[in-house]
């Protein structure tokens, strides 16, 4: 396997959990999405006190 190719898989690794949506591009609403991902394996309900603090700390 080729450094190129390695390089390449590493990278992909890196970025696909962050591009949540899928469209190859890490944007505002990947960082909600993952922001509410979050809340729900917490087993936070939406529209609590801690979903707007959560999706400013994924904004940070």
């Amino acid at each position: 396997m080729s450094d190129r190719s390695t390089i390449a898989r590493k990278y992909d690794r890196a970025f696909r959990p962050f591009d949540v949506d899928g469209n190859g591009v890490i944007e505002k609403k990947d960082f909600d999405l993952l922001a509410d991902a979050v809340l729900r394996v917490g087993g936070i309900k939406a529209g609590t006190a801690k979903e707007p603090e959560l999706h400013r700390t994924f904004h940070a």
